[in-house]
């Protein structure tokens, strides 16, 4: 089970895109979700909750990825 506290930290992150990794880097990194190359705002919503919800729900990482595949294609992705 994801501690309380980890899950809070990563709902209260502000959403920031970026093309790269080096977009958003340092201190940014702990304020701010970023998932590189998603570079509009909505994908990288549904992204950050997606994140948020498999962790709440406990999801192994090979199901959270099962999961997020139709959500991007949905997308255009």
């Amino acid at each position: 089970m994801i501690p309380k506290a980890a899950l809070e930290y990563i709902k209260n992150k502000k959403l920031k895109v970026g093309f790269s990794y080096k977009d958003v880097w340092q201190e940014e990194h702990a304020a701010a979700f970023t998932v590189a190359k998603a570079m509009q705002l909505d994908v990288l919503a549904d992204l950050h909750t997606a994140v948020t919800e498999a962790m709440a729900k406990g999801q192994s990482f090979e199901s959270f990825k099962k999961n997020l595949k139709p959500l991007l294609q949905q997308k255009g992705r």
